[in-house]
């Protein structure tokens, strides 16, 4: 419109042939759960929640992921977990992405804290890690008002399950695993 009124060449160019660029805000930055953070998270819980944030900080796994898990797919002795279905509001299904089907390396933090979960945890009928009362997968709406409750009582800037996701990669690099290792990881 302004070239227009300054009598540039513009009247020739159709309006729906021209890309503007977007007016969206710059996306927030992701937030990460710091190694502190996690320990904090960690030690202040007990039981389930205590081994799924411990799954979470260790794994770099998505939370339909965790929540998932079956002991099946939880090898202690070889140290891997495999990630084979995905839980969405409660239900078992299939994983997110093709690439999201891998085995995990357990690291010894975590396989601490699963061997812990094993030998005191509530078996169920469908013999997940993390189930309900009554045996179903958790829903990741109730687990996150959950963590959300812990978050504010340790003082903790307000996460999601994906901040203990974003965290994984400097983990990694810290034990020294290649660029190209990490992404297999994830």
């Amino acid at each position: 419109n302004d070239a227009r009124r300054a009598g540039h060449a513009a009247h020739a160019i159709a309006r729906s042939a021209v890309k503007l660029p977007s007016q969206m805000r710059a996306p927030p930055e992701q937030r990460h759960i710091s190694p502190a953070e996690a320990t904090q998270i960690i030690e202040a819980s007990y039981g389930w929640q205590r081994a799924l944030w411990a799954l979470l900080t260790f794994s770099g796994m998505r939370i339909g992921e965790a929540l998932a898990l079956g002991w099946k797919d939880v090898d202690l002795r070889a140290r891997l977990i495999r990630v084979r279905q995905g839980c969405v509001c409660g239900a078992l299904g299939p994983l997110k992405t093709a690439r999201s089907r891998r085995d995990v390396p357990i690291l010894p933090e975590l396989g601490k804290e699963l061997q812990s979960f094993r030998i005191c945890g509530a078996p169920n009928a469908l013999g997940l890690l993390f189930a309900s009362r009554d045996g179903a997968p958790l829903k990741s709406n109730a687990v996150r008002k959950i963590f959300a409750r812990l978050l504010r009582r340790l003082g903790i800037p307000h996460a999601g399950f994906h901040a203990f996701r974003h965290a994984m990669p400097a983990r990694l690099d810290r034990i020294g695993l290649t660029p190209a290792g990490i992404q297999q990881w994830l």
